[in-house]
């Protein structure tokens, strides 16, 4: 697909114009982030009524806005009219992948009825299950392992889509995805797994779901550091309350308090040198 920057095209008369001004205005939509409502679905139909016929970059421009702000009717006659499908943007990304992130089901459901592939990698790699996953969008993943989405394709720096759902501490999303095959032991590029994430934001539900799942308790990830050891540093996002409760999950599932990272630093050293008194005190019982 051509750069947008060197193409151009002529216009003329009064259906022109109309296209340039609908276009303009999905333009100024996408850069603000703001969500479509029925009047932009409208803006988006006057863009389609526009749209020249064999104008396959601007339909792949309108098909993207139209996936990501829900507007099912003007996907739908964009595709009718030869829209590819799986064209993609300077990031790489799909229509399917920009309605996955969007959490717009029906729209999913659209494409991929109309053969839109489930597995498009972006340029970093990342495909629409992981943009799913990464936006917390359940629905999205449902739909999309259901027709075929790889639970085990990477994302951006080797992070699989378990380990970005465990990451938002989505039980939901979490059990689907190991229903669907996803490896609980997966790492990304950096060494890290679904289970620091979980553990070092709090999320106990996580953490007793992916131990059932298999990973090991006193797994070492980079730099020797342990479950136990992230959940004694957690996140300053996650609440007390939470921490403790994941603590004693890894614990209670035989988490060694003993264990030492590369730096020879305990569980309750960490947690006491970033001061969490809390939950230092619970690993020194």
């Amino acid at each position: 697909m051509r750069d947008a920057s060197t193409t151009r095209r002529p216009f003329a008369g009064a259906a022109a114009l109309l296209r340039l001004t609908a276009l303009a205005s999905l333009a100024l939509v996408s850069a603000a982030g703001l969500s479509l409502a029925k009047d932009r679905c409208a803006d988006t139909a006057q863009a389609v009524q526009a749209l020249h016929e064999g104008d396959q970059y601007q339909a792949a421009t309108l098909l993207f806005a139209a996936a990501r702000l829900g507007c099912e009717a003007e996907a739908r006659a964009l595709l009718d009219r030869g829209a590819a499908i799986d064209a993609k943007d300077r990031e790489g990304k799909t229509a399917l992948a920009k309605a996955a992130e969007a959490d717009k089901a029906p729209l999913i459901r659209l494409l991929l009825e109309r053969g839109a592939n489930p597995n498009a990698r972006a340029v970093d790699g990342s495909t629409p299950l992981f943009y799913a996953a990464e936006q917390d969008r359940g629905a999205a993943i449902a739909l999309l392992l259901e027709r075929g989405a790889g639970p085990n394709l990477p994302g951006r720096k080797g992070v699989r889509p378990l380990a970005a759902a465990a990451f938002n501490g989505s039980t939901e999303s979490v059990e689907k995805l190991l229903q669907f095959g996803a490896d609980p032991n997966a790492l990304d590029d950096d060494g890290q797994g679904a289970m620091i994430y979980a553990a070092g934001h709090g999320y106990a539900p996580v953490v007793a779901i992916l131990l059932q799942a298999g990973v090991d308790v006193n797994r070492r990830y980079a730099h020797g550091l342990t479950a136990l050891m992230w959940a004694a540093g957690y996140d300053a996002s996650a609440g007390v309350d939470d921490v403790d409760a994941t603590i004693k999950t890894l614990i209670e599932h035989g988490a060694a308090q003993d264990l030492k990272d590369d730096r020879g630093k305990t569980a309750a050293d960490i947690a006491r040198g970033l001061g969490h008194e809390r939950a230092a005190k619970l690993l020194e019982r």
